[in-house]
């Protein structure tokens, strides 16, 4: 990805709107270039990533609530994991502290694991963080759709 003329595309997968409202307030305001694409849960995130027939429609990075109902973070990561799309990197994202919960994101192939910040301050600076090394520090696999067997 050419850092200085594209945006880092995200995905916020997500189903509380308050959450949903305050991140892309943040998000609009960051210095990094980000098109974000707001999805109201885990099922939805999977028929997104199956519906998807251009690499245009692709994420460079996921980030996923763990608690949300029908489907939580941690079984969409362990889907995605397992599936054709299991090179797309994901920050999970939650209230929860616990070390269970943190290991578990971790074990079941998450690139990170970050605790919900209380403040808008704390939030911006949590994305403002996650974008910057997304889109500046790391080199992102190539962001297509890919046959199963790959």
């Amino acid at each position: 990805m050419d850092r200085m003329t594209k945006s880092l595309h995200v995905w916020l997968v997500d189903d509380q709107a308050d959450e949903q409202f305050l991140v892309r307030r943040v998000i609009s305001r960051l210095p990094v270039s980000v098109e974000l694409r707001i999805i109201d849960g885990a099922k939805r995130a999977m028929r997104t990533l199956e519906a998807a027939t251009g690499s245009e429609q692709l994420p460079h990075l996921i980030i996923c609530d763990v608690k949300m109902p029908e489907m939580d973070g941690f079984d969409f990561l362990m889907w995605l994991r397992q599936s054709r799309w299991k090179h797309l990197p994901v920050v999970m994202c939650s209230n929860s502290e616990s070390t269970l919960d943190v290991t578990r994101a971790y074990a079941l192939g998450a690139n990170a694991y970050h605790v919900k910040a209380a403040t808008l301050d704390g939030m911006r600076n949590c994305f403002e963080s996650l974008t910057n090394y997304w889109s500046q520090s790391v080199e992102l696999p190539t962001v297509r759709v890919c046959n199963p067997d790959n």
